[in-house]
C-alpha cells in the first residue's frame, strides 16, 4: 500500500507541475499529468526490458565485475507476485494468476 501512496502523492506532484488537477480516477500509472490515460502494456514491457539492459550492464561494469544475465520478461513478474502473495499466506485463485494447473 506505500507503494501506492508514493505513486498518488508523485502523480499529484507532476499534476501541479504541469498546472492540471489530478483527476480522481486517474490511472495508476499515465501518460498523461491528468492521469487520464493509461500506459499501454508495450510501453510497460519496453520499459521493463530498457531496465533488465541497464542491470545488465551495471553488473558487468561492477568492481569486481559479476556475470549476470536479465532475460526477465515483464510477464514473469506477474508469476513472481503470485509466489510472494502465495508466501504470504494470501488465497490466490488460479485463474487470477493465469494457470490451469499449479506448478
Amino acid at each position: 500500500m506505500a507503494i501506492l501512496t508514493a505513486r498518488r502523492t508523485r502523480a499529484e506532484s507532476e499534476a501541479a507541475l504541469a498546472c492540471v488537477p489530478l483527476s480522481s480516477d486517474a490511472f495508476v500509472w499515465s501518460t498523461l499529468a491528468d492521469g487520464l490515460s493509461p500506459r499501454t502494456p508495450n510501453s510497460l514491457t519496453q520499459a521493463f526490458h530498457r531496465l533488465c539492459r541497464t542491470m545488465e550492464a551495471e553488473s558487468l561494469s561492477a568492481d569486481p565485475p559479476r556475470v549476470e544475465s536479465w532475460k526477465f520478461r515483464f510477464h514473469d513478474l506477474r508469476h513472481l507476485s503470485a509466489t510472494e502473495m502465495d508466501g504470504q499466506g494470501m488465497d490466490l485463485e488460479l485463474s487470477l494468476v493465469g494457470s490451469a494447473m499449479p506448478t
